[in-house]
């Protein structure tokens, strides 16, 4: 998975690593989800995951996906 070797490469470098996603879920089920692929990616995480749900044309408004924040 490229997100495992890109943490593991920075943590060789010295580097402490967060997460930054943007999210193109549209359901609570598909948010969760992208959830769960961060928590169980093995990886040490000494920062804060940013979870991006940007929804400038409103959609995700109308489907109530942003009640998950």
């Amino acid at each position: 998975m490229t997100f495992q070797r890109n943490v593991e490469g920075a943590h060789r470098a010295g580097l402490i690593c967060g997460a930054y996603h943007y999210s193109y879920a549209l359901t609570p089920a598909e948010a969760r989800y992208c959830k769960w692929v961060i928590e169980n990616s093995g990886v040490l995480l000494e920062l804060p995951v940013f979870f991006d749900m940007e929804d400038g044309d409103g959609w995700k408004t109308y489907l109530r996906v942003t009640e998950l924040a």
